[in-house]
């Protein structure tokens, strides 16, 4: 749970279009293979079902799993 991604920087944003903005950015890191391995990292810090209560962290993992859906559902099953 020390992860950067895991601070939720989005409440820190003015207004939801400003949160929906970090968000799509987010999610520009699938297109990247550099960013790939630290995106792999940061869903390697989903231990569980639990990590998923709050909406920031289950918006991250939907996000990063898009680099590698198969590993990221595969964590998850991994770690019930």
């Amino acid at each position: 749970m020390g992860s950067k991604l895991r601070d939720p920087c989005p409440s820190k944003l003015p207004n939801d279009a400003a949160r929906e903005a970090f968000y799509n950015r987010l999610s520009d890191l699938a297109d990247f293979p550099a960013a790939r391995r630290h995106c792999r990292e940061e869903l390697d810090r989903f231990f569980s079902l639990v990590d998923f209560e709050v909406e920031y962290n289950a918006r991250v993992w939907s996000y990063l799993s898009l680099t590698d859906q198969p590993y990221a559902a595969k964590q998850i099953r991994r770690n019930p």
